[in-house]
């Protein structure tokens, strides 16, 4: 019986016998399997660090090998490039996050299209406004560092969630892929086995950061974050270990030293968050995507292995009720984007962070009678950091719609290759392709 060292990793709780709390990973899997699985209750999925449940750990009943403390050891400062994503599940409507201020769109949608009088000013063009709600992004945008990505999406874009999440996650639309964008950037730049905390998912399973070598940590608990052993996995694994002699056994003592470090990161990040009057998040950054990004923040300023982080909601899937909804899911994102930037400026490593959004599609342009909108094709994508060269990117054309829906302008593949070029690193190799950043990133 053979076993990668990420796979040890993921079973490593047999030795540590823990308890169990409030994470877990998606397998490499999906992309081939249908739609996303529920959170496993049982065994995680080879090559991932994961925790589940609720309850203790299983004593070990056969040879175990002693973990090693989960006392975070010193880390040298953090100096490497990051790249943010953050994840709008559901479909984000574009055309109310980033408003044209047309009368098309107001025949459009009597009920659901905003005032142009109370949206945010976007510098740089008088033709587009903000949600109201994103009003925390004024500093930001008036220091040049949001880019609005108008009009972006696939060349054939599908409104299937499932379909049109793998096109996005793969980079690879209209193929099976088993990779995403970013986990083939992991291969192309890092050693097998590296640091389990270099790409990090927060809030959910994360198959663009899925390479053939490289699996994410995912996370979707911070503050629970540990290691769990499933029941029935004890036995599965001491019998191994004992059969198999040294080599096995030395392996699993270093998966068990990677999954310790990694519960001893986000300890040590929990208490540096409870020692510091100024938690990250700030006034009204409460909700999900905040909390999500206060982590990153974390992470960003005290783990010197992080390159990627992930940040993923769900919500955006706006059938009915979309104003209420989207209001609070926005003012969510635009106080936790301000915060995180803010955190990171005060310790002085906002210039090493470029942070991007993706979203599956945007809405068709007509609402619909439950005052929402359907799944339609292009929308709107932001870039945001030091690294931006902040303005309006494509056109929203409302005189030209693509079966009722925004016509895509821009390729998806345009807002990777400029971060995947912020990373370093291979850029074609990684989209198979050429594309366009379109000037984005400052020099």
């Amino acid at each position: 019986m053979t076993h990668t060292r990420r796979e040890f990793i993921a079973l490593a709780g047999a030795a540590v016998g823990t308890s169990i709390a409030g994470a877990a990973a998606w397998g490499a899997t999906h992309r081939n399997g249908g739609p996303p699985a529920a959170a496993p209750t049982t065994a995680p999925e080879p090559g991932s660090t994961t925790t589940a449940g609720s309850a203790p750990a299983p004593a070990p009943t056969g040879p175990t090998v002693a973990p090693t403390s989960t006392t975070a050891v010193p880390r040298p400062p953090a100096t490497g490039r990051v790249l943010v994503v953050v994840q709008l599940g559901g479909g984000n409507d574009g055309l109310n996050t980033l408003v044209p201020l047309q009368g098309r769109y107001h025949d459009a949608r009597r009920t659901i299209g905003l005032p142009d009088d109370g949206l945010v000013p976007f510098p740089g063009t008088e033709g587009y406004g903000l949600h109201p709600a994103m009003k925390p992004l004024t500093a930001l945008l008036a220091a040049g560092q949001v880019a609005a990505y108008e009009a972006i999406g696939y060349p054939h874009p599908n409104r299937s969630h499932f379909a049109a999440l793998d096109d996005w996650w793969s980079a690879t639309p209209g193929q099976s892929s088993t990779t995403g964008w970013l986990g083939r950037w992991l291969d192309a730049t890092g050693a097998a086995g590296a640091d389990p905390l270099r790409a990090v998912a927060l809030g959910s399973g994360a198959p663009a950061l899925l390479g053939d070598r490289s699996r994410p940590t995912v996370v979707l608990s911070p503050q629970a974050f540990t290691l769990h052993t499933p029941k029935g996995l004890t036995d599965q694994l001491a019998r191994p270990v004992a059969a198999a002699g040294g080599d096995l056994a030395a392996r699993y003592r270093t998966a068990v030293a990677d999954a310790t470090s990694a519960v001893a990161t986000f300890a040590a990040l929990k208490a540096d968050a409870a020692n510091d009057p100024a938690e990250p998040g700030g006034e009204g950054a409460d909700g999900a995507i905040a909390k999500g990004l206060a982590t990153a923040a974390q992470l960003v300023l005290h783990e010197p292995t992080t390159r990627v982080v992930q940040v993923a909601v769900g919500g955006f899937d706006t059938h009915a009720g979309q104003l209420a909804t989207q209001e609070r899911l926005l003012g969510d994102l635009a106080a936790g984007v301000s915060s995180f930037f803010a955190e990171l400026t005060k310790a002085g490593q906002a210039e090493r962070v470029l942070l991007v959004t993706v979203s599956e599609f945007g809405r068709r342009v007509a609402e619909n009678g439950s005052g929402g909108t359907d799944h339609g094709k292009a929308s709107v994508q932001f870039a945001a950091g030091p690294a931006v060269r902040g303005g309006l990117y494509g056109q929203a054309d409302l005189g030209a719609l693509d079966d009722g829906d925004l016509a895509p302008q821009l390729d998806v593949r345009s807002l990777y290759a400029a971060a995947l070029t912020w990373l370093g690193g291979p850029v074609d190799e990684v989209l198979g392709g050429r594309y366009d950043t379109l000037g984005m990133l400052r020099s």
